[in-house]
């Protein structure tokens, strides 16, 4: 017999304002899950969370594009003002997919604090 098997991401904790304890996800699943809850903030024409939704959905029938998934999720989770760890824990150019290296985050540094070169 066939058991399913969600579609596996890297795990993220989400903080829902009325709740004690962050919410854990480890799936496409678990996303989905989350974002269909009571406790997500409804809104008419929320493109984001739709976009959300719609790849999560995506994921979990062909049981790929997690890393899509989870993007969609952290963009729409934003938005609805949750924090997301770790994501929220990176500096913003690794939020954003990109990694950034040492010699950015010093050009950045010397950039806010009004040096150029």
């Amino acid at each position: 017999m066939y058991a399913a098997t969600g579609v596996p991401i890297k795990p993220v904790l989400v903080h829902f304002e009325d709740e004690r304890d962050d919410r854990p996800a480890s799936t496409v699943e678990d996303l989905m899950g989350m974002l269909m809850s009571d406790g997500w903030p409804k809104r008419p024409n929320d493109i984001v969370w739709g976009k959300a939704l719609s790849s999560c959905m995506s994921a979990i029938t062909t049981q790929s594009g997690g890393t899509r998934a989870r993007r969609a999720f952290v963009e729409a989770a934003h938005l609805a003002q949750f924090r997301v760890l770790p994501d929220d824990d990176l500096p913003k150019s690794r939020r954003n997919g990109k990694l950034g290296t040492a010699r950015d985050a010093e050009r950045s540094t010397r950039l806010s604090a009004g040096h150029s070169r």
